[in-house]
């Protein structure tokens, strides 16, 4: 183990614990950059290296591979959405401490960093994480040294479809269990990429990052998962009247649900805390939104006949709605290391634009709703048929002009939806 002192300008010093020699000189010059950058800010970070480490200055790459750093410093990774089809997590073997690895950017969250930290003094003292019943993937609630509950992990080697899934929906048995547009040991990402997308924590999804654990008491093997802020909460709204839940608070979950087209909408994933009467709503499980497929069932969105919706959109969330920026919100998830497949992007240009020009017309989240969701799960909604007809007109031109099929594609998308939103309007 490496012990990393940072005092800005005074300096660094290294000094490893178990075999002063093994710590060269370039093996201090990139533990001094990992650390030393105009946006950290950390004092001390702990910089493990996997078996042994050559750092050599003829191999250098080898050091950076096998150099992990736990929650201080920052790994950077880019990772693209749809990469793998089984899951990423590594299966190989390790004997040393366990080490909780923050992936890209998101360390730089002081609720993050803080939730990491506490997740890591649990590991160290070897208070095994609670593994969660429910659901079909696997789920485990992280401790701190004092066993508060502080993270919720979940490794995507264990998701639905996935070798190591835990509660038999492994390969073999899950083919019906695979959501339409989503791949096995996918999840992590949508997770994150959620996380991401609630821009000022208008919705309230819980501070989620990328992370690579090992330890004894998870099998000590590295896995790769998504890690997400502990929520304390009175149940789920499941238990509850939907009288009891404020306009606003459905109505920011809605929203945030037609935005990445969340397929996965049950009301075991919204959270509730009681407060004067008054239960505060809290979204969970984002891992099955932002799919390659325009498909969604409308009984999987439990909000779908709360009467909420139906009401005029609140002015915070109209106002919400017209800031946002496809653009912007697809180079913000690159920068945290997550690139959506060209599919997914499409459903997610989709929806933001049919959304954004819907509310700017005075239609309610009901009415959107309505035309983006199927009635019967092998029939088409009206969207899907609406965006059909986009990309036949963009393949059409894009064969008589040579354009690019997605500049095309955006422009007959704003033009198909300009015709939809008209004519939900008149009727």
């Amino acid at each position: 183990m490496v012990e990393v002192k940072v005092d800005g300008r005074a300096g660094c010093s290294c000094e490893h614990k178990s075999n002063p020699k093994l710590l060269s000189k370039m093996a201090i010059i990139a533990a001094m950059s990992a650390l030393v950058s105009p946006s950290s800010n950390c004092s001390l970070a702990q910089i493990e290296f996997a078996n042994e480490v050559n750092t050599s200055p003829e191999r250098p790459d080898t050091f950076w591979t096998n150099l992990s750093c736990c929650t201080g410093a920052l790994r950077k990774r880019k990772v693209p959405v749809e990469q793998c089809e089984s899951g990423v997590a590594s299966q190989e073997q390790t004997d040393a401490s366990p080490s909780l690895i923050v992936w890209d950017k998101h360390e730089r969250n002081q609720v993050i960093r803080a939730m990491a930290k506490q997740s890591l003094s649990g590991l160290r003292e070897q208070h095994k994480p609670i593994s969660v019943s429910d659901g079909m993937a696997g789920v485990y609630i992280f401790v701190d040294s004092n066993s508060r509950r502080v993270g919720v992990f979940k490794p995507s080697d264990e998701e639905v479809g996935c070798d190591q899934n835990p509660k038999g929906y492994s390969p073999k048995e899950s083919v019906t269990h695979v959501r339409s547009g989503l791949e096995p040991g996918q999840s992590m990402f949508r997770e994150v990429a959620a996380s991401i997308l609630d821009h000022n924590h208008f919705v309230g999804v819980p501070d989620t990052c990328l992370v690579d654990c090992t330890a004894s008491v998870l099998g000590g093997v590295k896995k790769s998962g998504s890690l997400q802020t502990f929520v304390e909460s009175d149940g789920s709204v499941g238990d509850l009247s939907h009288s009891l839940f404020s306009v606003l608070d459905v109505q920011k979950i809605a929203m945030f649900d037609l935005r990445t087209l969340n397929i996965d909408r049950h009301d075991g994933n919204i959270l509730y805390r009681m407060k004067e009467g008054k239960a505060n709503l809290i979204p969970i499980d984002h891992g099955c939104c932002l799919p390659r497929r325009l498909e969604v069932c409308d009984f999987e969105w439990c909000w779908m006949n709360w009467p909420q919706i139906k009401e005029k959109v609140h002015p915070d969330v109209k106002e919400y709605i017209s800031s946002l920026d496809v653009n912007h919100d697809l180079s913000l998830l690159k920068q945290f290391g997550i690139a959506l497949s060209t599919d997914s992007t499409r459903v997610f240009r989709v929806m933001t634009t049919f959304l954004q020009k819907a509310v700017a017309a005075d239609l309610t989240l009901f009415d959107i709703a309505k035309v983006t969701a199927r009635e019967e799960e092998t029939t088409p909604s009206r969207l899907e048929r609406v965006v059909t007809r986009a990309k036949w007109l963009a393949a059409a031109e894009a064969s008589l002009t040579g354009r690019k099929f997605d500049e095309t594609f955006n422009e007959k998308l704003i033009a198909v939806v300009d015709d939809l939103v008209r004519d939900l309007v008149a009727a």
